[in-house]
């Protein structure tokens, strides 16, 4: 080993070396590596480090799928095919020359001419160049000369010969200008990213290699790779990338790195930590002869030189065969520790890291790295556990008050008169909470983490006077064990005190606190287990059971049965044992007249004490036992052990055991087994639906989750690959509106100014703005990635599978309310029907998959539009206004839900209607407490958004573009409404108008009406007017040119009452529908839907899934005549609907794309739509009125009817229940 000194002094050298060696080169050294690449020793050594590795050459940049072509070939043909591959690649693998800088001469001699008399025809930056172009010439024989502005003729220097040779005869890969990659911080970034590899081919096709462009590029990378050239062989950190030298090993580019970084960097120690890292001893042997021939004065060489060491075989070895043979290699162990030892003086780089190297590379290196990265790992996978768990506890405490004073949960609730579960005590209000409930005793099933500085925690406790227990179990996953459950039962019935009462609280009063709680009361009252679940629930609603919560409950009730029946086996014996005392007793007198009485029977309690004691209750085993027993209860032994006693005492054994057990069973003493109790066991009348986890709505959830995510990608390959120009988007023109405005949001622009189309709310954007901002520059330009782009889509397509979440609640919740005696938890019908109607109705449906996927925000909507619905259902009145107002304020059209929902939560007596007066009709009407609460959230939400929207987001202008422009918006181009052709006749009538109005000021000149299309109009108008004949016009005329002046010149007022006239069926209906179907609310809100957008005079795909979205649920609330089938009536609905839109797609499709140039012809295509239109609004409102009819024969003849029902009304269900 070399002497620690000499390691200092070649250390500081080594600094003041690599400090001068990164200035630029001169052209000097430059031509200095052109000598030493010249040398043939030297080119020898270089180009056999330069291994030919078939692999690596033909390894394609860009992979693609190619077929496997399967050949019979000889042995001949294998062989030629096998030398062309290796000839092939021995020159791909020919080393670029390193050459020095060239000299911008002239070939031929410079001048050829002088003419001044061409001086001053050509502007002073202008030159001409002639070229030949004849084939067969080389590119240095070619003859080009340049004529000058001043008249002088020349032969071009190499730059201008270069430039007309890429202009005339191009290179394969070569531009005429320069590319940017290589150019400033463009090649830094190249660099930086690793395209070691791709820059060096790119820049020896673009440059000649001895262009000055060309060797600053190289050297560029040389240099690079110099700083990374000890960075580790394999390494997955983004931030220590691997080392670039083992790219490069195989290439032809190696070489050339090598001389550059020997002779010129003096840096040789990462070329040989890398071939000492990878094993390669024979290119190691190469590399130290070639630093011996580059340098021969080193301390390396000078060492080297001194001792016996065996270098590898000589320069005339092929590489092949070496490799080949690398078993057979002439170094040795102790070759290889020598060469350890002297390559440290190589070190003019990183002398630490190769000291670390040579001096730990074989004892401490994978040690060391083993232990820190286990004690690096361990140390940030416990703190990354603990810190997410303190996320998770804070975000969920704020959700607990979020939910107190939002949903109106209650802190805590009293379940017995003992027994309190509730949230977390905290320290400023658990005086009240002591002093009012008068609690002595406080379980916590918090961890110990959980007991913040504002918890009332054990220290608390003690100091004022409190019994504490702390039962740690873990939180949303923990389930108390059996011994934490029999500990908790003991400590609550260790509160004797009558006015006493226990706290037992986690951290949201929900799971683990109600799990306890029900253990107790199944422990102390001998429920079952859905029993305490119900009588938890009924005092706190918003409890949850998980399914390993339930199922730990079903255990722990079948070990109290156990425990139960063993009590029972040992009541009954003790009877059977004092009877039987009782039978030997007077036996014994009536065979031995003369011996005296007893003088009174065994003690009850002393025998039970015994028999309890024995433990042992076998039957076969009982006549000794009691024998036994009797004998340590009597004074003499029992003699009488015949045949006829053992038999009525076994006899008189099996009537007590069935006595006892049909009167404990009787009293309620012993719990039935789980499966009788979930058999016979009815929930409760006022229990709300139980919460359960459907694994088969998981599961559909999961195939429409992937069916989406697949439309997803055949959307950007849609939009990316097969039609990148726009032509045959996938995506909706909306989701562009969208985008847009999330761009201008992110950029700080005014998204209604930046997109004028933009006519929504500014949530929308808002919500899109995060996939933009996260893609966007730091100097704040806006990206098109392809992330960026599909985010949008992501969260439209969540909201699609959370409209099927919400849709299977509210046909369970629906379910319960109208059918009290069908209970869910019992029952699969609810849960299948929901299954099949989301499925089927929603998930499945290719308009609403395809909808949500080409980034429409209806999915969005709708999932709002069902969670304030299912919100209503479940009495959470706030939270659901806050939801309506949300909706109202993303689109206007929600409004039409008010009239139901304030029928809804009307306070509507069962006295029938009939029966009630008027006054009673007013007094119901009036509001109560709830329509106070849910409309005050409701105006709260819209109009705080609304006002921080009108505020941030433009004033007049946001409101005009979100919601007043759809009060005045006209459709006069095509729809699905009958309204447009109207529209479109008045929009027409009011532009002539307009027109007339401006070429003439004589409003009386009906000369302009007297012909074309008006004129006829006026004409049919005249012959049909009733008492008027169709010759006589005399007496019509006056009356005839009044109206129509007065209509031509009324056009906009026509328009308007049009249009006036077209909402009133809409309004009318909303109320009537809300009037006779309040009672059912996803039945009337889809009704109302329905009949909105089929009357509306606006009607576009997209409005489908307003209704749509209801479907499911109000599909719930119907059923079909006995006689209709089931297939048969979806198949004529879908038939119908489908039908009259295919109709309708068919007239527009020619009205746009194949339109006749005939007017004539045009024109009745125009009345093709229209009456397509028209027939599409006659299906819809056939099909309205048929649900309706089998909602109503569901309601009033399922009383009648034997036959089973998914669901029944209120009033129906009670006449049902009372017959």
């Amino acid at each position: 080993m070399m002497p620690s000194s000499v390691f200092i002094s070649s250390f500081g050298n080594s600094l003041a070396n690599s400090f001068l060696m990164k200035q630029y080169c001169s052209s000097q050294a430059r031509t200095r590596l052109q000598d030493l690449f010249a040398d043939p020793r030297i080119h020898n050594l270089l180009r056999l480090i330069t291994h030919n590795n078939p692999t690596v050459v033909h390894k394609p940049r860009f992979k693609k799928l190619v077929k496997d072509n399967i050949q019979m070939l000889s042995d001949k043909e294998l062989k030629t095919i096998q030398q062309f591959s290796v000839t092939f690649t021995s020159q791909r693998l020919q080393m670029p020359p390193v050459l020095a800088e060239r000299v911008e001469t002239t070939v031929g001699g410079g001048i050829v001419s002088r003419d001044p008399k061409l001086q001053g025809l050509l502007p002073g930056n202008y030159k001409l160049v002639f070229t030949d172009i004849s084939p067969g010439e080389s590119s240095r024989d070619r003859l080009i000369v340049v004529r000058e502005p001043d008249g002088v003729l020349r032969h071009a220097t190499t730059s201008e010969r270069n430039r007309m040779n890429t202009i005339y005869f191009p290179p394969s890969g070569r531009q005429l200008r320069v590319p940017m990659m290589f150019q400033g911080r463009f090649l830094q970034d190249m660099l930086d990213r690793g395209q070691y590899l791709y820059v060096l081919d790119r820049a020896c096709n673009q440059f000649e290699p001895d262009d000055p462009q060309y060797l600053h590029v190289c050297h560029s990378v040389y240099e690079h790779i110099n700083q990374r050239a000890w960075n580790p062989i394999h390494s997955e950190d983004q931030e220590l990338p691997a080392n670039p030298l083992r790219s490069l090993r195989h290439t032809r580019h190696y070489g050339p790195l090598a001389l550059y970084l020997i002779a010129h960097l003096n840096s040789c120690g990462g070329l040989v930590y890398e071939a000492l890292s990878c094993q390669h001893y024979a290119r190691l042997g190469w590399l130290l002869r070639l630093i011996v021939l580059l340098k021969p004065n080193s301390q390396f060489a000078v060492s080297l030189k001194e001792s016996q060491l065996n270098l590898p075989p000589p320069d005339e070895i092929d590489a092949n065969s070496l490799m080949s043979k690398r078993p057979d290699l002439s170094l040795t162990s102790e070759d290889t520790q020598n060469i350890l030892s002297y390559t440290q003086g190589l070190s003019d780089f990183c002398p630490f890291s190769v000291n670390y190297l040579f001096m730990h590379f074989k004892l401490h290196h994978e040690r060391m790295v083993a232990h820190i990265h286990e004690r690096v790992v361990s140390f940030f996978s416990r703190n990354r556990r603990m810190l997410f768990r303190e996320i998770v506890f804070y975000t969920s405490t704020a959700c607990i008050y979020l939910r107190k004073y939002l949903a109106g949960h209650a802190w805590y609730s009293r379940i017995t008169p003992r027994l309190l579960i509730g949230a977390l005590p905290l320290r400023s209000t658990w005086a009240a909470v002591e002093f009012t409930e008068c609690i002595t005793h406080i379980v916590s099933l918090l961890e110990p983490f959980e007991v913040k500085r504002f918890v009332f925690g054990p220290d608390e406790a003690a100091a004022r006077g409190l019994q504490h227990l702390s039962l740690p179990v873990r939180d949303f996953t923990g389930i108390p064990t059996l011994e934490q459950i029999e500990t908790g039962i003991r400590f609550i019935n260790s509160c004797t005190r009558p006015e006493a009462s226990v706290y037992v609280h986690c951290k949201a009063g929900r799971t683990r606190s109600a799990f306890l709680v029900a253990c107790y009361l199944m422990h102390q009252e001998r429920i079952s287990a859905p029993t305490a679940v119900r009588r938890i629930r009924a005092k706190r609603p918003h409890v949850r059971f998980s399914k390993a919560q339930l199922t730990a409950l079903d255990q722990f009730g079948e070990i109290l049965s156990s425990r139960t029946f063993e009590n029972f086996r040992v009541s009954v014996l003790v009877d059977c044992c004092f009877l039987f005392a009782q039978i030997l007793h007077y036996s014994r007198l009536a065979m031995n007249s003369g011996v005296a009485p007893m003088e009174g029977s065994p003690p009850r309690a002393m025998l039970a004490e015994e028999l309890t004691g024995t433990g042992d209750f076998d039957d076969m085993h009982l006549m000794e036992d009691v024998q036994a027993l009797y004998t340590s209860c009597c004074s003499e032994p029992v003699t009488g052990n015949s045949v006829k006693l053992r038999a009525t005492t076994h006899k008189l054994e099996s009537e007590f055991i069935q006595s006892k057990a049909q009167q404990l069973i009787g009293d309620g003493d012993v719990r039935p087994s789980s499966s009788s109790s979930r058999t016979n066991s009815r929930p409760g009348e006022n229990e709300l639906p139980r919460q359960t986890n459907n694994p088969a709505l998981a599961f559909i959830l999961s195939i429409a989750l992937m069916f989406r995510i697949v439309l997803l990608v055949f959307s950007v390959w849609q939009d990316e690959t097969r039609w990148p120009d726009g032509q045959l988007r996938f995506t909706d023109v909306d989701y562009d509106v969208f985008t847009d405005a999330a761009k201008a949001l992110v950029s700080g622009e005014d998204i209604y100014h930046a997109r004028p189309t933009y006519r929504y709310s500014p949530l929308i954007a808002a919500w899109l703005a995060p996939g933009h901002w996260l893609f966007s520059s730091p100097a704040g330009k806006v990206g098109c990635h392809i992330l960026a782009k599909v985010w949008g889509k992501g969260i439209f397509i969540i909201s699609d599978l959370l409209c099927a979440w919400l849709q299977y609640q509210i046909i369970t919740v629906e379910s319960k309310i109208h059918n009290p005696a069908l209970d869910s938890s019992t029952s699969s019908d609810p849960n299948r029907v929901a299954l099949h109607l989301i499925a089927f109705g929603w998930l499945f449906n290719p308009v609403t998959a395809v909808v949500s996927v080409r980034g429409n925000a209806e999915a969005f909507l709708g999932m709002c539009v069902l969670g304030c619905l299912w919100l209503l259902l479940t009495r959470r009145l706030f939270t659901a206004g806050l939801l309506f107002g949300l909706c109202v304020h993303l689109k206007l059209y929600p409004v039409i839900y008010a009239p139901a929902v304030y029928l809804w939560l009307t306070n509507q007596s069962d006295q029938p209607l009939r029966s009630r007066s008027l006054r009673d009709h007013l007094l119901t009407l009036l509001p109560s407490k709830a329509h106070f609460r849910f409309g005050l959230a409701a105006l709260f939400s819209s109009g705080s958004l609304t006002a921080a929207s009108y505020v941030w987001f433009g004033g007049w202008r946001f409101l005009h573009q979100a919601y007043l422009y759809h009060f005045t918006r006209v459709d006069i181009k095509h729809n699905f409404a009958p309204h447009f052709y109207p529209l479109y006749l008045l929009s027409g009538l009011r532009w002539q108008v307009d027109q007339w109005l401006a070429m003439t000021d004589d409003i009386g000149s009906w000369t302009l009406f007297q012909s074309g299309l008006m004129g006829k109009l006026f004409v049919r108008l005249r012959t049909s007017m009733i008492g008027f004949a169709i010759g006589d016009t005399s007496k019509s005329a006056g009356l005839l040119e009044w109206l129509r002046s007065q209509a031509i010149l009324n056009a906009r007022l026509l328009e308007r009452l049009f249009s006036t006239f077209a909402l009133l069926p809409s309004v009318v209906l909303i109320l009537a529908f809300a009037l006779k179907l309040h009672r059912q609310p996803s039945l009337c809100w889809f009704a109302i839907t329905y009949a909105f957008v089929t009357f509306n005079k606006v009607c576009t795909s997209q409005y489908f899934l307003w209704s749509l979205v209801l479907l499911p649920p109000a599909l719930a609330n119907l059923r079909l005549p006995a006689k209709k089938n089931v297939s048969r009536a979806v198949c004529e609905n879908l038939l119908v609907w489908y039908g009259a839109q295919a109709l309708w797609l068919a007239a527009a499709y020619t009205l746009e794309l194949r339109t006749p140039s005939s007017t004539w012809m045009a024109r009745y295509v125009w009345l093709l739509v229209w009456s397509a239109s028209g027939l599409f609004f006659i299906c819809n409102v056939w099909l309205l009125r048929r649900l309706l009819r089998w909602r109503k024969f569901s309601t009033y003849s399922c009383a009648e009817s034997t036959s089973d029902t998914i669901t029944l009304s209120g009033d129906a269900a009670e006449d049902k229940k009372t017959q």
